[in-house]
């Protein structure tokens, strides 16, 4: 900017039209001056300058373990968005309160395999127990751990966590259930949703971002 303000003063130097050349000077300077600060105004307001994430759990079903079946496990559909500078997202925890028990319970993050058969038990409702598999390129903390979440955009996956002491029985009927879950951007800034598992659950249907098995066997959705 200065260069171009100093190239039009040589110019005005000029002969013979010395006035008509210096009136355009100040007509250039008032020009650049004029841009020089909106410039610097829009730096001023500019976009974020740090992440700033939001999430929320789309849907919960309750699955046995597959090796200790009378142990309860969380299957989690949850999305996070970024409305910030690109950031991953990793560290996801979740803590349950049941109603009745005496402290909250700490989940133990699972990883999800290829294919995640999900066991439950007669009598159990579609919407308490969760899709009948998941495929693990559908984890959450794959999508956002491997590429980072760029500004206005948003990822969903599958999150699985074991219920340390909780029996599958137990949550039979979770409504009242309490879910707090946190994670955090690639500052180490850490983020919460929470959810209250409510007496009528609701099954959501086809979710945005999740695979969809349509008849399909679990070989040929996850491959």
């Amino acid at each position: 900017m200065l260069m171009f303000v100093a190239r039009v003063w040589e110019w005005t130097r000029g002969r013979p039209i010395e006035a008509k050349r210096k009136g355009l000077f100040w007509i250039f300077s008032g020009l650049a001056v004029f841009l020089l600060i909106s410039a610097l105004h829009h730096a001023e307001k500019g976009g974020p300058t740090s992440p700033d994430l939001r999430g929320g759990i789309d849907q919960i079903g309750v699955t046995a373990m597959p090796d200790k079946p009378s142990t309860a496990a969380i299957l989690l559909v949850f999305h996070v968005r970024n409305v910030g500078t690109p950031s991953i997202v990793d560290n996801y925890k979740l803590t349950v309160t049941l109603p009745g028990w005496a402290s909250p319970i700490q989940g133990i993050g699972l990883f999800i395999p290829k294919i995640l058969k999900t066991p439950t038990e007669p009598g159990v409702p579609p919407p308490v127990s969760g899709p009948p598999f998941v495929c693990g390129k559908d984890a959450l903390y794959l999508k956002t751990a491997e590429q980072p979440l760029a500004y206005g955009s948003q990822e969903r996956g599958y999150l699985w966590f074991e219920l340390p002491g909780v029996s599958f029985a137990s949550l039979k009927n979770p409504a009242g259930a309490q879910f707090h879950i946190t994670f955090d951007d690639v500052l180490g800034k850490t983020y919460a949703a929470d959810f209250s598992w409510p007496s009528v659950p609701i099954p959501l249907g086809y979710i945005p971002g999740i695979l969809a098995p349509n008849g399909q066997s679990p070989e040929d959705v996850c491959k």
